[in-house]
């Protein structure tokens, strides 16, 4: 093998904070170019980057690292990062909580008109 064969190259690790980051630096740069088309041209869901750019305005560097360390679960990040501007400490709570009762909470808000 040699140095410009791509069996050489080791894949570098990026959490998932990290990788919301890029893409939100992508979507940024790409301007001119469509959610929609910018998500096939990455073989995404337009959903999938979505969700990425919702991540990527969580600011709070305690929570970024509940995320990365699977201490927060990817669908209860997600679901966190979409209510964030609206976010309580009991929101936060519940998010490293299982899926279900994050879910029942957060409906439980939109419900009374607080979401």
């Amino acid at each position: 093998m040699t140095n410009n064969d791509p069996g050489n190259l080791k894949p570098i690790e990026t959490t998932l904070t990290e990788y919301a980051e890029q893409i939100k630096r992508l979507v940024i740069l790409s301007v001119d170019v469509p959610l929609k088309e910018l998500a096939r041209r990455l073989n995404k869901t337009e959903q999938f980057m979505i969700d990425r750019l919702n991540l990527a305005k969580i600011d709070d560097p305690k929570i970024k690292r509940a995320i990365d360390n699977g201490e927060i679960r990817m669908p209860n990040a997600f679901l966190l990062a979409k209510h964030w501007e609206k976010r309580t400490p009991q929101m936060i709570k519940l998010s490293y909580k299982s899926f279900e009762r994050f879910v029942a909470f957060i409906l439980t808000e939109k419900n009374n008109g607080r979401l």
